[in-house]
Parts: structure tokens; sequence; C-alpha cells
């Protein structure tokens, strides 16, 4: 890696695992878009539709947290673990 990049990307991939260096450029902006077209788009048209997919979407996202822990292992998790609170409220707020 060289230093530009670090610099212009590390706030991306800082406190990950390196073989999850990914995680926040594609997997967390994956979820916004998402929220995004079902907030904004006609893929459920009814209300209630719209709270289902927010429901899965939260699910996926949660289990996907809790199989990979990408973040780094220090301080005994604590990034993994806020990170699945914040994912559990959200799933269980809708």
């Amino acid at each position: 890696r060289s230093y530009k990049t670090q610099r212009t990307f590390g706030y991306f991939v800082l406190g990950l695992e390196p073989r999850y260096w990914y995680w926040e450029l594609f997997v967390k902006r994956f979820d916004i878009i998402l929220v995004g077209i079902i907030s904004d788009t006609f893929v459920a048209p009814e209300a209630k539709a719209k709270l289902v997919l927010y429901v899965v979407l939260s699910g996926v996202c949660l289990m996907g947290q809790l199989m990979c822990s990408p973040f780094v292992d220090q301080n005994a998790g604590l990034a993994d673990r806020l990170e699945v609170a914040g994912l559990v409220i959200r799933f269980m707020s809708f």
C-alpha cells in the first residue's frame, strides 16, 4: 500500500481485518443504497411490503456481520459488538 492510497482510503480500511478491507466500501454502502431504493422507488408499492423488505435487509446485514466479524479484535472486539448492537436495534425497530 502506498502512502497516498493509505492517506486517501485509510478511513475506510483502518480498524478492519485485512481480509475484509472492502467491508465499509462495498458492503455497508450497498446496504445504504438498498435502503434508499426500497424507500424512494416503487420496488414495494405498499408500506407493509416496504417494512417486510426493511426487516429482511436488516436481518441479512446482521447475519453478515455476525458471520464475518470484519473489525479487528482490539479492546475485546468492541467494534464488532457495537456494530452488532446497532444492527440488532435496527432489526428490532422494524
